[in-house]
């Protein structure tokens, strides 16, 4: 089977090599900063089954590129496609017009909870590092319930951190923006403006204030950072953290798609 690779971060590396050791071709796109690319876009993807972007596959209104210098509209990716590939990337609620097959992996159930896993392993990195605290003993608020929320609260059992979740879904959002001041730690899952610059004012300075959600997030940066809150921005925590563990993951589900669905 012959594999291109357009974009993506350090996961798309190692995703590469473990295609390579099934015997496929890789061809490479977007990623000359950290392997060798084709001379244009459409030699990459022009011939290969599978054409496979990153989680998230657009960011900016561009292909996801960090390893890359070049800006891709990802229509220039789709309009190349035809009825007899498949497109799979990290798509979540970007639209897509191809004639190909499109496999989204945020849509995919398991893929969700081991990224979520790996997410929730990264952010507790950075917030040990980004901190002159410990979280052992620390009060720290997660706000949203899902997948990541639920595998971040669960992680932090072994810190002895005293863990408060906000959610809209139980009614207890309203009361945990109420009383930021009481938390060390903040760490927002919901990708909409839920922490206005009201209940950033009420929080404890010094504090970390961490976003994991997509855009535009749940607060604003600025007003966190003038209410003496210490800011992480962390979008992509898998391709930072576990890139090895992710492309795995990532390969799993993508030969899993193109068996059930294209018998390779």
């Amino acid at each position: 089977m012959i594999f291109a690779l357009v974009g993506g971060d350090e996961r798309a590396v190692f995703l590469g090599e473990r295609l390579l050791k099934t015997g496929s071709e890789v061809k490479y796109s977007a990623l000359e900063k950290a392997v060798c690319c084709c001379d244009t876009l459409e030699e990459c993807v022009n011939d290969a089954q599978c054409v496979i972007l990153g989680v998230p596959s657009v960011r900016n209104g561009f292909v996801n590129a960090p390893l890359s210098g070049v800006k891709i509209a990802p229509e220039e990716v789709y309009s190349l496609l035809t009825p007899a590939q498949t497109l799979c990337g990290g798509f979540g609620k970007t639209g897509i017009c191809t004639d190909a097959a499109v496999f989204d992996l945020l849509g995919s159930e398991s893929f969700a909870l081991g990224n979520a896993a790996l997410t929730a392993e990264g952010a507790i990195a950075l917030l040990t590092e980004s901190s002159v605290g410990a979280l052992r003993g620390s009060k720290l608020l997660i706000l949203g319930a899902g997948r990541v929320a639920s595998a971040l609260r669960q992680r932090l059992n072994a810190f002895e951190t005293s863990v408060t979740v906000g959610a809209r879904a139980d009614g207890t959002l309203e009361k945990a923006l109420s009383e930021l001041g009481k938390f060390d730690y903040i760490v927002n899952t919901v990708p909409a403006r839920i922490i206005g610059k009201e209940a950033l004012e009420k929080a404890k300075r010094g504090a970390v204030i961490m976003e994991l959600a997509s855009a535009p997030g749940g607060f604003d940066r600025e007003s966190a950072e003038k209410a003496g809150l210490c800011v992480i921005n962390a979008p992509g925590l898998p391709g930072r953290f576990s890139p090895r563990a992710s492309a795995e993951l990532m390969e799993k589900e993508i030969l899993a798609y193109m068996e059930a669905y294209h018998g390779e």
